[in-house]
């Protein structure tokens, strides 16, 4: 009889391990399961923000190069208004030599 209660135990012992085991693989494949869908979030948002980057960087590169040529029409602007001191200074002494002559 104290064979048999050994027997018992053992085999309620065994089913209780087989449950407890059952219950962690059960467990660690949901935990599984949760990592890999913030995995694949992670990498759409991963995406979403490289093209995020992409576009500002774009954007970026348009506003330098439209700084650069908007640099390059302002100096053109301030040859064309120094070139019309110039001629301003050169017209002025030709008028005042002519009033001196006068």
């Amino acid at each position: 009889e104290e064979q048999e209660l050994n027997d018992e135990d053992e085999k309620y012992s065994e089913m209780n391990d087989e449950i407890s085991t059952e219950s962690i693989i059960q467990q660690c494949n949901a935990k599984y399961e949760s990592l890999l869908k913030e995995n694949v979030d992670l990498q759409e948002k991963n995406c979403y923000l490289k093209d995020k980057l992409k576009r500002r960087n774009e954007k970026l590169a348009d506003a330098k190069a439209k700084k650069k040529e908007l640099k390059a029409e302002l100096n053109d602007c301030i040859d064309e208004i120094n070139e019309a001191r110039e001629e301003i200074d050169e017209l002025t002494e030709k008028l005042e030599q002519q009033v001196q002559k006068s």
